[in-house]
């Protein structure tokens, strides 16, 4: 089954996990300190550290972002490819902290677009 990765409408590989971080997917890693207005990069950085606080808060007394954290570290130590998705990629997200928690567990280094050769669209995911 293929499914629909962000803005970006980029289509997953097969054998490639979508794990939709975005607040109104219902994620337990989603934002929950909403943007009034998108464009305001001050406004941005300053929810992403909201969340920042709210997953140290979390993973301190290993409560479920840790635990999905941790689920998705093991997915990706297994070898499975593994994107993170949120709409507001690639603007800084809170999903960058997200990724470099996943990577630091699984010792693996996130992939950019830099070290995806002509895969632009990556950009809009942290895939591992």
């Amino acid at each position: 089954m293929s499914k629909r990765k962000g803005k970006g409408a980029v289509t997953a590989d097969l054998d490639e996990l979508v794990i939709d971080i975005d607040f109104s997917s219902g994620s337990v890693l989603g934002n929950r300190h909403r943007l009034s207005n998108y464009r305001d990069d001050d406004e941005r950085s300053l929810r992403i550290a909201e969340f920042a606080r709210d997953l140290d808060e979390d993973c301190e007394r290993r409560g479920p972002m840790h635990a999905e954290i941790e689920r998705i570290a093991a997915l990706v130590k297994s070898g499975s490819r593994v994107a993170l998705q949120c709409w507001c990629k690639p603007r800084a997200c809170h999903g960058d902290g997200i990724a470099v928690r996943v990577a630091a567990l699984a010792g693996v280094e996130v992939a950019t677009p830099a070290t995806l050769k002509g895969v632009q669209e990556c950009q809009q995911f942290s895939f591992f």
